[in-house]
């Protein structure tokens, strides 16, 4: 009976090997590092823009370094799985003709909607930014669950699970700026 246990549980992966993970795994890891890369290319939205509200400047610079440590994180478990690390708009000009994004991830804007937004002015960009950044973060909750939902790597589940809690504080923060 032991033996059997013991294959079961090699069959269906315990999760606790770093090495071990299967397709959700790599499509969470995978989706991070792209989802976060348009996180912070949206944050960046907000500088310069005299007008923009105190609270999204801090906002956007308190969540900043925790999106690039999250993508750095999803980049290192992708390396040591032996897995291609998704090019990001972030190592191109996002101007650059051919630079699109992967809308299959929850929560990616087009590239004309980014483009839109990046135009906006004033009270226009505040609440178009505070829209959208929402819709943005609660396609990384949506990942972070199907990650939590169907990963293997234990590692990667607790990670989702303490990023799923994070994006939706982040949704509820953005929600209340909005009706601000």
């Amino acid at each position: 009976m032991l033996g059997v246990t013991a294959t079961a549980g090699l069959l269906t992966g315990c999760g606790n090997d770093p090495n071990s993970f299967n397709e959700a795994d790599t499509t969470y890891a995978t989706g991070l590092v792209s989802h976060h890369a348009q996180t912070l290319q949206l944050l960046d939205l907000t500088l310069g823009r005299d007008s923009l509200n105190a609270q999204i400047g801090t906002l956007a610079d308190q969540t900043r370094e925790s999106r690039f440590d999250e993508a750095a994180t999803a980049q290192k478990w992708l390396k040591t799985w032996g897995k291609r690390i998704p090019k990001t708009v972030l190592e191109h000009d996002h101007d650059q003709d051919g630079v699109s994004y992967d809308t299959s991830i929850p929560g990616v804007l087009t590239s004309g909607e980014l483009h839109r937004l990046e135009r906006a002015k004033g009270a226009a960009f505040t609440q178009a930014w505070l829209r959208k950044l929402i819709a943005h973060e609660q396609g990384a909750v949506k990942l972070a669950a199907d990650a939590i939902e169907d990963g293997q790597n234990a590692d990667v589940v607790a990670f989702a699970q303490k990023d799923e809690k994070a994006h939706q504080q982040q949704v509820a923060r953005l929600e209340r700026l909005l009706a601000s």
